[in-house]
């Protein structure tokens, strides 16, 4: 297969789009071609080589086509160098409804060209009115199709077939012909890749046209040349279809004569090719513009219906277009900004500094977004997220600037608030920990720098929690808030009252001079607390117990100041509550040795380091012994003894009483059951139970399930609580009336302690009063204590309550008991308490010498 180079060229046809002017919007290279120049711009009858004359008659023709007439005039002919030109016009209505003419300047040579040659140049004519018209279409795949149409029907050729390509693949083929399927045997033998072979493959190649005729084996596969010979093809024409510069596909044409295309022939189907490529870059073009304009379309809808204020500066900084979302958050009309620079909403929030760092990244990154305040119409300065984007220039149009303004006033206070609960406490809305760490912090440093001194008074409420079980927590979030306002007025306005949690408050107490000063302000939290509280229609009297700590000599971080103000407070309440301590060195070793104490305790069980001692309750009358009292102890397994004044409050205080109880409680029903089998015989064993077993759901059913387990007789177990602990137990009366039905005794242990009333004790009817030793101890000597003591003995008898008197060390305390007729006695003057074994010996050697 040879390509052939053409011969003269034939006066081709050209095509030109015009405006409704006259214009020549666009033409194509053949047009170029005739007349030597780029004819864009310039009037159709100012271009052309056109007498006045003919000027006059090209004006009226374009008039008529405009009008759209249905009958359209004839086309104009006129000679130049002795050339014949036809002009004629196709008019177009296009989508925008703007009028658009095409004009097809067709040229003859000379006027006795062959038939053939004219029959070609009537197929080219036709050729390019399809494309003219079709060029309001936005379908390539239409336009290549009716390409083929026109070179099998006004050609004379029986096949015509044009592909598209990119990166040596088809993308899209269409043919005119072919009945017999050449090209689907084709393909179906050689594969896809042969409809690109010689001659379509060096078409593409060369990008210049190519020809092969019947005989021509020099580069054709023999499959390929064996196919189209048995169909009778006998030539083959190949013409890249060129779009600036880029071989974008390959139009081919078959005919059934040898040496078919001449020369004449040959370069008009050249043109059919540059035909089709125009025709295919204008619809690129228009699918390119519409794009564009669906673009713009969008873009402005988007702009005009953002609720984000958007404005466009032009490269001069100037406004150019507002949008109504930004008028509305500014309050500016479009003929407040339109003209003027942004700085219009200068707020004065800001140095210039900060204005030239946004536009020295705008410039070196083409993009800024941060936080600014704006200043709008009326005078209301608000916040908004800014994000400014610079759009580089293109050819024609300059630089251009939009910023996207969006409000976040309500995110602004959504942040202060979110702030504030960070840090405030939400009952109280006083500073909670987190904050008043950071202030303890700042003033530490203060402090530091002007050799003052800090304080922090730890406050705890006293019986808070009788009165939040008792009134329930609504009631006691009340009582909180007035509590709270109550010591709000107390403390100076540089000082920091903060709830801590719970019932307890911080007061950090900033320049004081001498650490005494914080007992006045302690002083002052005392009687705020005591002054009592209206709610409900009850007053509720309460007090408070302060630890204050005093920096730097008890501490110089908050947390460790804190903490050592929370230590003095726990010394406070054994002191006797309703008063404040002091930190010392001796608490920080207390409380390490409680940490350790707790750390120990919490293992104890398991390690079966508890025991249980046993001590007589002697009848004072006949000496028998009555009962006895399990006390618990604590033996470490390093040998170590931990007094019970020592673990058993650490116990109550960290919640670890309730199993240590329990198993009190499983190891006393056991003994009791054991004796009660054995040669000691049956003793009642009194077990103290703390107020968190109390708390506990479910402890009487507990009780009730260890007699059934261990068929204990219920009078051989006496439950004993303290008197202070059954006055701040609302619950108590309903657990000892259930106990009481299954048989149980209730004794209340340390009488005369607490604050009992008449109308209690009577309502709980206790089994057993037990007088405290402290009254037992001091009797013989003291007339208070004496009368106290008798009084209860009195009292309890009435009632017709057994009295034990517990801590009896001497004669003369037995010899006062005996005289104010108490029931039982308990104490060292007989034994110390006992382990089981020791306690069993004494038994038997006490009732073998009992007088």
């Amino acid at each position: 297969m040879t390509a052939h180079s053409p011969g003269d060229l034939p006066t081709p046809v050209g095509i030109a789009l015009l405006d409704e002017a006259g214009r020549i919007c666009s033409h194509d290279a053949a047009l170029a071609n005739m007349f030597g120049a780029d004819l864009q711009g310039a009037l159709l009858k100012e271009a052309l080589p056109l007498n006045e004359r003919m000027r006059r008659q090209v004006g009226r023709i374009l008039e008529q086509v405009m009008s759209l007439q249905e009958t359209l005039p004839g086309p104009a002919h006129w000679q130049h160098e002795g050339k014949e030109y036809q002009l004629r016009f196709v008019p177009l209505q296009c989508a925008s409804d703007t009028p658009r003419v095409a004009a097809l300047v067709h040229i003859t040579r000379h006027p006795h060209e062959d038939e053939s040659h004219s029959q070609t140049l009537r197929s080219l004519h036709t050729l390019h009115e399809a494309i003219v018209r079709l060029l309001t279409e936005p379908d390539a795949h239409t336009l290549v199709r009716a390409v083929c149409r026109v070179l099998v029907k006004s050609g004379g050729y029986p096949l015509a077939w044009i592909a598209s390509v990119s990166d040596g693949q088809i993308e899209h083929m269409d043919s005119a012909a072919d009945p017999a399927g050449y090209l689907d045997e084709l393909a179906a033998q050689a594969g896809a890749s042969a409809l690109f072979e010689a001659p379509m493959g060096q078409a593409l190649s060369t990008n210049r046209p190519a020809i092969y005729h019947h005989g021509d084996h020099s580069n054709a596969p023999a499959a390929h040349l064996a196919l189209t010979e048995a169909y009778g093809y006998q030539s083959i024409a190949a013409f890249p279809i060129s779009i600036e510069r880029q071989v974008r596909g390959v139009m081919v044409v078959y005919s059934n004569q040898p040496l078919a295309f001449k020369n004449s022939e040959y370069d008009t189907l050249g043109y059919v090719a540059e035909g089709l490529a125009y025709g295919l870059a204008r619809l690129e073009q228009r699918r390119a513009q519409q794009l564009t304009e669906d673009k713009l379309r969008q873009t402005t809808t988007l702009f005009e219906a953002s609720r984000e204020g958007q404005l466009v500066t032009d490269e001069k900084f100037r406004i150019i277009a507002v949008n109504p979302a930004l008028t509305e958050l500014t309050g500016y009309g479009e003929d407040d900004l339109l003209g003027h620079e942004p700085s219009v909403f200068h707020s004065g929030q800001h140095d210039p500094g900060y204005y030239e760092n946004i536009w020295t990244s705008i410039e070196s990154q083409g993009f800024w977004q941060g936080e600014i305040w704006n200043r709008c119409k009326d005078d209301q300065v608000k916040p908004f997220w800014l994000r400014i984007v610079r759009i580089p220039p293109t050819a024609g149009a300059p630089a251009r600037y939009v910023g996207t303004y969006t409000d976040i006033a309500t995110l602004k206070e959504t942040e202060a608030r979110l702030e504030h609960l960070a840090h405030h406490d939400a009952l109280t809305d006083l500073p909670n920990r987190t904050l008043l760490e950071t202030r303890l912090e700042q003033a530490l440093g203060r402090a530091e720098r002007h050799g003052n001194l800090v304080a922090i008074l730890f406050l705890d409420l006293d019986g808070f929690k009788r009165i939040n079980d008792s009134l329930g927590h609504s009631s006691g979030d009340r009582l909180l808030l007035k509590i709270a306002e109550h010591l709000c007025h107390v403390i100076r306005d540089e000082d920091t009252l903060a709830r801590f949690g719970g019932d307890e408050f911080v007061v950090l107490v900033e320049n004081l001079r001498q650490p005494e000063q914080a007992s006045i302000i302690a002083r002052q939290l005392l009687k705020a607390v005591a002054k009592g509280f209206e709610l409900d229609g009850q007053t509720l009297n309460l007090s408070a117990s302060i630890g204050i700590a005093v920096a730097p000599s008890h501490g110089q971080d908050p947390h460790e100041l804190i903490q050592n103000a929370d230590t003095a407070m726990y010394r406070a309440k054994a002191s006797g509550r309703n008063t404040y301590q002091y930190y010392t060195h001796d608490l920080t070793m207390r409380t390490r040795r409680q940490l350790s104490l707790e750390n120990l305790l919490r293992n104890a069980l398991e390690r079966e380091e508890f025991h249980l001692h046993y001590q007589p309750l002697i009848d004072i009358v006949n000496g028998d012994i009555a009962g006895v009292e399990a006390l618990l102890r604590w033996e470490r397994q390093d040998g170590e003894s931990i007094a019970p004044d020592e673990f058993i409050p650490l116990a109550e205080e960290r919640g670890l009483i309730v199993p240590i109880g329990s198993w009190v409680l499983e190891q006393a029903c056991r003994q009791a059951v054991a004796w009660s089998k054995g040669d000691i015989g049956p003793l009642r064993i009194a077990v103290n139970v703390s107020g968190r077993q109390l708390d506990q759901r479910g402890f009487a059913r507990e009780v009730d399930d260890l007699l059934l387990r261990h068929q204990l007789r219920p009078e051989l177990l006496e439950l004993e609580v303290t008197e202070t602990l059954l006055m701040e137990h609302d619950a108590a009366s309903g657990i000892f009336d259930y106990l009481s039905q299954l048989g149980l005794r209730l004794a209340i242990d340390d009488f005369g302690t607490g604050y009992s009333s008449l109308s209690r004790l009577t309502q709980l009817r206790p089994n057993t009063i037990k007088i405290d030793r402290s009254f037992v101890q001091a009797a013989p000597h003291q007339s208070d204590a004496a009368a106290i003591t008798t009084a209860i003995i009195h009292m309890a008898h009435s009632l017709d309550m057994e009295v034990v008197a517990e801590g009896v060390e001497t004669t003369e305390q037995l010899d006062f008991l005996r005289s104010r007729a108490v029931d039982l006695i308990q104490g060292y003057h007989f034994t110390p308490p006992l382990k089981v074994d020791a306690f069993e010996e004494w038994v038997y050697e006490y009732r073998r010498h009992k007088p």
